[in-house]
This record gives C-alpha cells, sequence and structure tokens, in this order.
C-alpha cells in the first residue's frame, strides 16, 4: 500500500459553501428581558458570554391597595431565570454589533415613519 503524506491545507483547493440554517423542531423561542455580556476569563479575554434572563414578576393578588401594599412588602427580590447563554469569539461579536447597528437605526427610521 503507498503511504500518503499529508498535504497542507494552503494547497487544497477550497471550495465555499452556503449554510443551510436548521430550526430543530425542540427548539423553543424565549422572551429575554435582562441581560448580561461579559468576557472571559479575566487574565486573557478570548471570548464572550452572552446570558440572556427572563424576569419572573410575581402575582400580587389582593382586593385592596393596602393588601397590594402589604404583599409587595413582602417581596425581597425578584427571579431572573437564564433563558439561555452563549459564547461567542470577538471576531462574531465585532459581526454582531455591525449588524445589529444597522439594524437598529432600519427599525428606528421606520417606527418614525409611523
Amino acid at each position: 500500500m503507498a503511504k500518503s503524506t499529508p498535504v497542507p491545507i494552503t494547497k487544497v483547493a477550497l471550495k465555499a459553501l452556503p449554510l443551510r440554517r436548521v430550526y430543530p423542531k425542540e427548539l423553543t423561542t424565549q422572551f429575554a428581558d435582562n441581560i448580561i455580556f461579559q468576557f472571559a476569563p479575566a487574565g486573557k479575554p478570548d471570548h464572550f458570554i452572552f446570558s440572556f434572563f427572563q424576569l419572573q414578576h410575581p402575582a400580587i393578588l389582593a382586593n385592596t391597595e393596602a393588601e397590594a401594599k402589604k404583599e409587595v412588602e413582602k417581596i425581597n427580590d425578584i427571579e431572573a431565570k437564564c433563558v439561555a447563554r452563549i459564547i461567542l469569539t470577538p471576531d462574531v461579536v465585532k459581526d454582531i454589533m455591525e449588524v445589529m447597528d444597522k439594524i437598529f437605526k432600519t427599525f428606528e427610521s421606520v417606527k418614525l415613519a409611523k
């Protein structure tokens, strides 16, 4: 059997392929109203962590304003449930920021036009 020699990737013909984005059936859409953006590790940032949270607003059940005030006084915090956590490279974050800026400017111009 002939021995094969590895060929450096720079010598291989490259082919551009389109992406085929797939949304799995089990994927759910979540609402997020609280977000934390971090970079890590602390000493040498090489990626970003995006944590998306959904606030779990407490139900205030009362018949009078006085009862409602008592119920509110019992609340010590509001739970923020993490619904997604995504780690991204700096290059992807930069691309996202540029696209989001363009999309948001378009959103504002459409909103103002109404």
